[in-house]
């Protein structure tokens, strides 16, 4: 019979229906909390209570990047599935978000990093985590090269968020000019920046405060590892 399918290993599947000019849609799934024998043969093992929280945080994007991650990671699916769940992430959207971000570009940049160093380059990994007050997207893709050209976001009034929005412009031009001057960017007054490199699985963060972490999402990025050595063989969904 096999292993069991269930929520986590089948993520519920939300299609949609659109509902005239005015871009409404309707949402249409099959057997939520589905438990026993299927006609194919394997077993059902789905929590009601798990897809009825897909269900009331149904988002369309969301769920077709789940699904596409379900795709792509195959058996690991269930491993990314717990590390981002939605209910101990935020919710449907931002655990998702936070997945996607991970198998798009911290795993890519990691792996770009691990190549490099075993090349024998110095290679420095950094992870910027800064957002001002209020902004709800985030610390999104590129949103560091402002202060490395010194132009932090205006519009900050004057407190403490500014006082961090100057320091990382500061201390981001430091590192950068110095390490394209010298291949290191580790100077007087600035936060050490450890070297990456194999058995060194160190990054710098960059945020409110500037310091020397473990590379976050480390287990993931290590199952993506495992996933780019071999490529899918299976129809793109």
């Amino acid at each position: 019979m096999g292993t069991p399918r269930t929520s986590v290993t089948q993520p519920l599947w939300i299609d949609e229906v659109h509902a005239g000019d005015a871009g409404g849609l309707i949402g249409v799934t099959f057997c939520p909390g589905k438990c026993g024998p299927s006609i194919s043969g394997y077993q059902w093992e789905r929590s009601l209570s798990a897809d009825l929280d897909v269900i009331a945080q149904w988002a369309p994007s969301a769920l077709e990047c789940r699904r596409r991650a379900a795709w792509y990671a195959g058996r690991q699916y269930a491993r990314l599935a717990r590390w981002f769940s939605p209910s101990s992430n935020g919710g449907l959207v931002r655990s998702t978000s936070r997945m996607m971000t991970v198998l798009e570009f911290n795993a890519p940049a990691r792996d770009t990093a691990r190549w490099a160093a075993r090349s024998g380059t110095r290679v420095y990994l950094y992870y910027f985590t800064w957002a001002p007050p209020g902004d709800a997207w985030g610390a999104v893709h590129g949103a560091e090269t402002d202060y490395v050209f010194g132009a932090p976001p205006a519009g900050l009034p004057a407190g403490p968020a500014h006082a961090v929005e100057a320091r990382l412009a500061a201390e981001m031009r430091g590192y950068w000019s110095r390490f394209a001057a010298t291949g290191d960017p580790n100077g007087p007054g600035l936060p050490p920046w450890p070297r990456y490199g194999p058995g060194r699985e160190r990054a710098l963060e960059v945020g409110a405060a500037t310091r020397a972490v473990a590379v976050p999402y480390l287990a993931a990025c290590r199952v993506v590892d495992r996933l780019t050595r071999r490529a899918p063989r299976r129809p793109a969904p």
